[in-house]
């Protein structure tokens, strides 16, 4: 295998070099998803937890970064890092001496080490394509309280090109519309917390964001049936008019007309998860963290990438909307002359911008 070192955070990797980035690469490591990283130990620096010591598994670990991150970066926690690929395995092991940390390594089907009675305060789930196979035992081996991160690499199912593959995998009906980014990250949620009502289980969704062609989603867990049934009361559709980009929520869609005030057609979206997307005391402590943690690494172009969505998401989560409206396709729709500054329509409407879309503005005001 032809390989690099590189830095990466606090620790230094050695991953593949000049392979294409997909699947075949004999270690997986992707350059772009250091951002995703950043988030997952930001994020478990700025969770409030006991005095004990955190239990992490990184469940698809490849080349070892994130598991080896957290456990460089985030104080008092044993990480066990797995993957099936006895090749990942060997990677792993090399990148924790070159890093001199010690962690568990484990080389098992993801599913086989889950079978195991084992809990974790923390389970990190990053597949390549979709988290679904892994959701009954992850969720199954959170521990009470416990927090699991997972991606979603197939966003061509959950933004709507690919509809019958989100329905066979998701349960849901996808719309390639403005916020179809944030619809991808509702209809994740509410697989998850579907799963994971199954076994008297309640998932709360704590943190999300969607970055380059992937969706994250961070939830924290309660063991309470009368919990999960109060989840799945969240659970609804979105109805989306294409003509004049009206847009409506409903727990029960039977009861709903399918036509606009404009006369177009309401297109149903879901079902999606339709309660917050994010935990703001926690976005509120990340953000506090984060200035800190761009200085330890330097003024990098992650750290700078890094601060600026959590930043974004801090503005974005005071306004809990389902949806968001896009300038310009508000002016295409409604025929504008001229398209105004966003900073007026700002003023305007009391909103703010949004993370899953430049010219998103998050608004609960409906006439923009």
């Amino acid at each position: 295998m032809k390989s690099q070192t590189i830095q990466e955070g606090k620790i230094q990797l050695k991953v593949p070099k000049g392979y294409k980035l997909d699947s075949k690469m004999p270690v997986f490591y992707n350059p772009i998803q250091v951002l995703n990283r950043d988030i997952s130990i930001l994020l478990l620096k700025s969770i409030d937890i006991t005095e004990r010591t955190l239990r992490v598994l990184d469940l698809l670990a490849a080349s070892g970064a994130r598991g080896l991150r957290i456990k460089k970066e985030v104080k008092k926690c044993d990480v066990t890092l797995n993957d099936y690929s006895k090749e990942a395995c060997k990677l792993i092991k090399y990148n924790a001496k070159l890093n001199k940390v010690k962690v568990k390594t484990e080389c098992k089907p993801a599913n086989v080490l889950l079978s195991e009675l084992n809990t974790w305060d923390y389970i990190d789930l990053d597949p390549f394509g979709t988290p679904v196979p892994f959701l009954d035992d992850a969720i199954k081996r959170i521990s009470p309280h416990g927090i699991i991160g997972i991606t979603a690499t197939d966003t061509s199912a959950l933004c709507g090109a690919a509809v019958k593959a989100c329905l066979r995998k998701y349960g849901s009906k996808p719309l390639r519309n403005e916020f179809m980014h944030e619809t991808a990250v509702r209809i994740l949620i509410k697989k998850v917390q579907e799963v994971a009502a199954q076994y008297d289980t309640a998932l709360t969704p704590i943190f999300s964001h969607s970055s380059n062609h992937y969706v994250r989603v961070y939830f924290q867990k309660a063991n309470s049936a009368k919990k999960a049934d109060e989840i799945l009361k969240h659970h609804g559709y979105i109805l989306y008019c294409p003509k004049c980009c009206y847009r409506k929520t409903s727990t029960n869609l039977l009861s709903e007309s399918n036509k606009c005030k404009c006369n177009g057609k309401l297109e149903p979206i879901g079902p999606v998860w339709l309660g917050k997307l994010w935990d703001r005391a926690l976005v509120k402590k990340m953000v506090q963290n984060i200035n800190t943690e761009a200085e330890k690494k330097g003024k990098t172009i992650t750290s700078i990438q890094t601060n600026k969505l959590i930043r974004e998401i801090y503005e974005e989560s005071a306004i809990p909307t389902v949806g968001f409206y896009d300038i310009h396709t508000l002016a295409k729709k409604n025929k504008w002359k001229q398209v105004p500054k966003m900073q007026d329509i700002f003023n305007k409407t009391k909103g703010t911008r949004t993370h899953f879309r430049l010219t998103g503005i998050r608004t609960k005001k409906i006439n923009v």
